[in-house]
């Protein structure tokens, strides 16, 4: 009799935890390269838009890939510079083999173009910078 009270529980509460899986949240404007797992991220604002309130991150970005690349900060053009809220802390540039948190992650999504070059950055609220070098076809935007 134990074990069939205890089955009766077990089929309860399976039967409440499982439900209708709540939409994705959405984000307004265009979408972004189609991701490889075949879902279609979103992100705020068309390609060619500069959020002013990134003027500081794009700052610090064109300063390390001046940096980097041996260039004057002058000699980019922006081609994307945006804050966002990802799923995780990969901010859309998941690496395979590396882990990442799962949570939502606020950033900012900034892209350069030098001599016909396009730097994709990724940078953390705390200012951690992580240049995207994964396949385009496999980046995300964000969420919202």
């Amino acid at each position: 009799m134990r074990h069939l009270i205890h089955l009766a529980v077990v089929v309860l509460v399976a039967a409440c935890s499982v439900g209708p899986t709540p939409p994705p949240p959405t984000a307004t404007g265009s979408p972004s390269p189609p991701a490889s797992a075949g879902a279609t991220p979103t992100f705020n604002a068309p390609v060619g838009t500069v959020d002013p309130s990134t003027d500081a991150v794009v700052d610090a970005v064109i300063a390390d890939a001046a940096r980097l690349m041996d260039r004057r900060p002058e000699e980019f053009d922006v081609v994307r510079a945006e804050h966002g809220t990802w799923s995780d802390s990969s901010l859309g540039c998941a690496y395979p083999n590396e882990a990442y948190d799962q949570a939502l992650t606020e950033g900012y999504w900034i892209v350069l173009r030098v001599a016909g070059i396009a730097v994709d950055y990724r940078v953390t609220r705390a200012g951690d910078m992580t240049i995207c070098t994964i396949p385009e076809s496999a980046r995300e935007g964000p969420i919202r």
